[in-house]
């Protein structure tokens, strides 16, 4: 709906496109009313939306220039990319120029060397899925603005078995096929000595029930010859899965607005415990920490301070920002009523 309608009233479109991305063939736009229901057809239908406009804005898409967007690159290039989209928008060039003038903006808060070289906190997801990794890196970027921790994306084994000696939780982003991929089994795995603390971010996600497991024992998730199998069991991969799900999962709602997600993170910190790391912290004499490099010193600010008075007030009003969340998404839900995503097909 979106799309038919900047197409239809001459709105500005400007294509941003990721390493999956192939634009559409003709043979893919002219069967493209098939991949909706009758009913969703006549939803759009209701807007003056009808197939034909669907495969006219499809095709003009595929005349725009496109900026390239890479999902895992560091937070420095993520920025640049950002400059260059505010950029190509017409009417908005003041605001990358506040962007890049001014600090806190999004290059700089997401620099994992802000708040100390080793992370406090790991993140994992499912890392071969594009839309899963941006979630991953926009829950990062909300958290640093609030509980102010180094925090990091962990892709791999290697990477959690490296950063968990220091770090003390591990978010899990559910999204669909994640219990499939065995590269988070083993991050899992690594990271097993980690409060361990699930955010559910897609509602098509299906918790494991006991026929998963019964596939899963039976060597039918993950070939019981598979590397991951032999390196650390069927049986373990199975325990750490359903230690995982004892745990009750918040709610982020990836494509939910601003609001929404504020709220959803301050519900989230509620579920940090720093203070026996802050007291241990400092409980240090004076003279351990005077020559400490900026890191730790910035570091320490944080952790002897224990919480700003406004870090407070958020972690206190979670509860009530918790329900006000669910009130905000069914709102939200109500005013998306031309969003029909068709299921996923090239283009």
């Amino acid at each position: 709906g979106e799309i038919v309608s900047a197409h239809r009233y001459n709105i500005p479109i400007v294509m941003v496109t990721t390493a999956s991305y192939v634009d559409p063939k003709d043979e893919w736009i002219e069967q493209v009313g098939t991949l909706w229901t009758p009913q969703q057809l006549s939803d759009l239908s209701k807007f003056g939306i009808e197939v034909p406009d669907i495969q006219a804005a499809y095709r003009y898409l595929r005349t725009l220039g496109k900026i390239p967007f890479d999902v895992y690159a560091d937070s420095g290039q993520q920025a640049q990319f950002i400059q260059t989209l505010l950029t190509a928008c017409k009417g908005i060039k003041s605001i990358a120029h506040v962007a890049t003038t001014f600090p806190g903006t999004i290059g700089r808060i997401d620099n994992a060397d802000d708040f100390g070289a080793e992370p406090d906190m790991l993140i994992s997801g499912r890392a071969d899925d594009e839309e899963s990794v941006c979630t991953m890196k926009v829950i990062r970027h909300l958290l640093l603005q609030h509980i102010r921790r180094s925090i990091k994306i962990v892709f791999t084994m290697d990477e959690a078995a490296k950063y968990q000696a220091n770090a003390k939780y591990l978010v899990v982003v559910l999204t669909r096929g994640l219990l499939e991929r065995a590269d988070f089994a083993a991050i899992l795995h690594a990271a097993s000595g980690l409060d361990v603390v699930p955010v559910l971010a897609e509602t098509s996600f299906q918790y494991p029930d006991s026929a998963f497991y019964d596939a899963l024992i039976a060597g039918k998730i993950f070939p019981l010859d598979a590397p991951i199998v032999q390196k650390i069991g069927i049986s373990e991969i199975a325990l750490l899965y359903k230690k995982l799900f004892t745990i009750l999962a918040l709610t982020f709602t990836a494509h939910g607005s601003s609001l929404i997600q504020q709220a959803e993170i301050i519900s989230l910190t509620a579920r940090f415990r720093w203070e026996q790391d802050d007291k241990a912290f400092s409980s240090k004499k004076p003279n351990e920490t005077k020559g400490a490099s900026p890191a730790p010193r910035q570091q320490a600010e944080v952790q002897e301070g224990v919480q700003s008075e406004e870090q407070k007030e958020e972690v206190a009003a979670a509860p009530q920002q918790q329900e006000r969340v669910q009130e905000l998404v069914h709102s939200e839900k109500q005013k998306e009523l031309m969003h029909i995503d068709p299921p996923e097909e090239e283009g």
